[in-house]
C-alpha cells in the first residue's frame, strides 16, 4: 500500500459558524480560514489535495454550484491561495478520471478515502444520460452512477484543491499583458487595457469569460471589451 501524505488544512465556515468535516448542508458555505478543531484533511494524488472524505452531505449539485464549487473559484486559506472544485469523475463510467487516478497514485482502502460514508458529486454532465449528473462511492471504491442535480439525500461534496503562486497587483506595468482574473463567481481572461480605483478594462474573447452566470462584477461595454469591478476581484494572475 503506497504511503499517504496528507494535510490538515482549512474549515467549512456556515456564516460566523465552523462546521464540523461531514455535516448536513442547511445553507451556503465556504472554504477558508483553518479552525484548529475542526479541520479539513486532505490527501495529496497526482500534485493534488483531495478531501479525504466528503465535507458536506445531503447536498445537491445544484448547491454546491451555487457558491461555485463545482467549477470551482479562488480560495485563500490562512494567507494562501488555492483552486478549490469538485473532482472530475468522467462523462461514462469507463472514462480515465481523475478520481480513479488518484486511486492507483495512492489506494482504494477505504480508511484513507472514506469512500462508503456517502456517494459525492463529480462536475461532470452524462453523455449517456443529458442533464443528469455524475457521482462515485458508496457502493465500491469505482462505484459510478448519474441522477439528477437536484438530489441531495445520500450525497456529498469531496473538494479538491490545487496549489496556486501568490497573485500578481494591478499597475502600469501589467498594462498590455494577458491576466486570469478571479472574481466571486468565476474568472476571464484578457487582454489588461486600462484601470482605475473601481475597476479594471479588459479586451476578450467572450468565450474567454468562464460560468455563464458571471454576474454583476464583469460587464460587456463593446464588441471584445469588458469591465471588471475590482472590488469583486480575489486573485490574479499571468496567463
Amino acid at each position: 500500500m503506497a504511503k499517504i501524505k496528507q494535510v490538515k488544512l482549512g474549515s467549512i465556515h456556515e456564516g460566523d459558524t465552523i462546521l464540523a468535516v461531514g455535516s448536513k448542508y442547511t445553507m451556503p458555505f465556504s472554504i477558508g480560514a483553518s479552525n484548529p478543531q475542526k479541520l479539513i484533511t486532505w490527501n495529496r494524488a497526482n500534485k493534488l489535495l483531495i478531501a479525504a472524505e466528503p465535507v458536506l452531505v445531503n447536498i445537491s449539485y445544484k448547491q454546491i454550484d451555487e457558491v461555485g464549487y463545482i467549477s470551482g473559484k479562488v480560495i485563500n486559506i490562512d494567507g494562501r491561495y488555492y483552486f478549490c472544485r469538485s473532482l472530475k469523475l468522467g462523462k461514462t463510467d469507463d472514462a480515465d478520471s481523475e478520481w480513479k487516478k488518484a486511486l492507483r497514485a495512492t489506494n482504494t482502502s477505504d480508511k484513507t478515502w472514506n469512500w462508503s460514508k456517502n456517494y459525492f458529486w463529480g462536475q461532470e454532465e452524462s453523455d449517456l444520460y443529458p442533464g443528469e449528473r455524475v457521482f462515485c462511492g458508496y457502493l465500491g471504491h469505482d462505484f459510478w452512477g448519474v441522477t439528477t442535480p437536484e438530489k441531495f439525500v445520500g450525497l456529498g461534496f469531496r473538494p479538491v484543491l490545487e496549489e496556486l503562486p501568490d497573485g500578481v497587483q494591478i499597475s502600469d506595468d501589467l498594462i498590455g499583458a494577458s491576466i486570469n482574473v478571479y472574481g466571486t463567481n468565476g474568472h476571464v481572461v484578457g487582454t489588461l487595457l486600462d484601470y482605475t480605483e473601481y475597476d479594471m478594462i479588459l479586451r476578450t474573447n467572450i468565450a474567454g469569460v468562464h460560468f455563464p452566470k458571471y454576474g454583476a462584477w464583469i460587464q460587456q461595454v463593446a464588441d471584445g471589451e469588458i469591465i471588471v469591478d475590482r472590488q469583486s476581484v480575489n486573485y490574479i494572475q499571468i496567463a
